[in-house]
């Protein structure tokens, strides 16, 4: 989610486990010419805090034909 009020860019995003016992949420704010490098920013925040390992595991599970 991103929103934006003057120059100044807010982005929210989550990721979280289908049955939402895990959800791993980042934000960053700036301004909106730097909107890719805020993006990259809340990308590598939500990476670090582990969600990677639930977007891999809803891949393979999309792959295989499971929900």
């Amino acid at each position: 989610y991103a929103s934006i009020q003057g120059q100044e860019l807010t982005i929210r995003a989550l990721v979280a486990t289908p049955d939402g016992k895990t959800i791993y949420r980042a934000q960053a704010v700036g301004h909106a010419p730097e909107a890719f490098s805020l993006g990259l920013r809340v990308a590598q925040d939500l990476r670090e805090q582990g969600a990677a390992v639930i977007l891999a595991d809803l891949a393979l599970n999309s792959e295989s034909g499971h929900s």
